[in-house]
């Protein structure tokens, strides 16, 4: 996570969004070195894109906790309601990596890990829908959500479609805070958090 040059190096607490579906504020402490900021043990960084050429395409990011210990990355564009290109990871170059894959085929789902991508869904109607016959989307969404749980994806709440996790994340409409395009938005109260920081502590 890079962070403001103006701010120094240190610990940085800040409101994280915790657990899926049914989140819940929460906090963690970040640190700072050298203007980058050090994802937290426990903790996964979410990042949002605008797609749709309304909007900005500043990426907009935020801190899950409570997804479990992840060791790979999951991008989709399947994201309930606006269906925005959506990322989840603790590791830069596999959250790109994943996010790579489903732009080159102008939308999707997709799995990274080690390196490569282990699963894919590629949806390149709008982003949402397949051009291939029903069977064989129906096993690439099994192998894509069978990688997810491989790399720490959570099965619970929805144990029958654990996917799901990844795919209602930015809904803002549901309880809790959910990070969207246009920021966090809080579910309970229908607003736009305008900042996650908590507070800046002492130099490290």
């Amino acid at each position: 996570m890079s962070a403001s040059s103006a701010r120094p190096d240190g610990v940085t607490r800040l409101m994280v969004l915790d657990s899926p579906v049914a989140s819940r504020w929460a906090e963690a402490d970040v640190l700072i070195s050298g203007g980058v900021a050090e994802i937290p043990a426990g903790c996964l960084l979410q990042v949002v894109v605008h797609r749709h050429g309304r909007a900005p395409h500043a990426p907009q990011a935020a801190l899950l906790s409570g997804w479990g210990d992840w060791t790979g990355a999951v991008a989709t564009t399947l994201s309930h309601d606006t269906h925005n290109l959506v990322v989840f990871g603790r590791d830069p170059a596999e959250m790109l990596r994943a996010a790579q894959a489903v732009v080159a085929h102008g939308g999707g789902i997709a799995v990274a890990r080690a390196g490569a991508v282990i699963a894919e869904v590629p949806l390149p109607i709008a982003g949402i829908l397949s051009d291939r016959p029903a069977a064989e989307v129906a096993e690439q969404q099994r192998a894509t959500q069978q990688a997810a749980i491989e790399i720490g994806m959570p099965t619970a709440p929805l144990t029958q479609q654990p996917l799901f996790h990844v795919l209602a994340a930015t809904l803002p409409c549901i309880p809790g805070p959910h990070l969207t395009d246009i920021g966090v938005v809080d579910g309970d109260t229908g607003t736009i958090v305008p900042s996650l920081l908590v507070s800046a502590g002492a130099s490290a």
